[in-house]
């Protein structure tokens, strides 16, 4: 019986090597099919991401054609008169804050000054600025006048 046990372990261990070299083999086509799984996963991915970009172009394409461009330009310079009309207006108002903070000098500081100017041209106050005529400061009544027609007209649009 030894002879015919020997068979038998020949032939099972022929059958367990065969189906080692079988699995080896299916564990390399298994790597295969994942790996060509993730490539059709990544197409996949690819291709819905065209079909995506497509739609936003053919979107873009219908929002251009829509854009009226010379009523952007001109409320794109509507902007930009109004911007004038405002660094107008800030101007005027320093101009303004110019001319009232000048009265608000100390008047014991307006008086040292006139010292000063006196000492150093021995001259008399009365006599040198006495002629002088005062000169309004500030916009003019016409200018004024604009303004407040530009401001008008800018809040009616508004």
């Amino acid at each position: 019986m030894k002879a015919g046990n020997e068979a038998i372990i020949n032939s099972q261990a022929e059958i367990i090597a065969n189906l080692r070299g079988q699995r080896e083999k299916l564990e390399l086509q298994r790597g295969q099919v994942v790996k060509s799984l993730g490539l059709v996963t990544t197409v996949k991915t690819n291709v819905m991401m065209a079909r995506s970009m497509s739609q936003v172009s053919e979107a873009l394409q219908r929002v251009g054609q829509t854009i009226n461009l010379e009523a952007l330009e001109q409320r794109s310079n509507k902007g930009e008169e109004i911007l004038g009309d405002i660094q107008v207006m800030a101007d005027m108002l320093a101009g303004a804050t110019k001319v009232g903070s000048a009265g608000m000098m100390d008047p014991e500081e307006v008086e040292r000054i006139k010292s000063q100017f006196r000492d150093n041209k021995d001259l008399e106050m009365g006599e040198t600025m006495g002629a002088v005529p005062a000169a309004k400061v500030g916009p003019t009544k016409e200018e004024e006048e604009a303004s407040s027609e530009r401001l008008k007209a800018l809040r009616e649009q508004m």
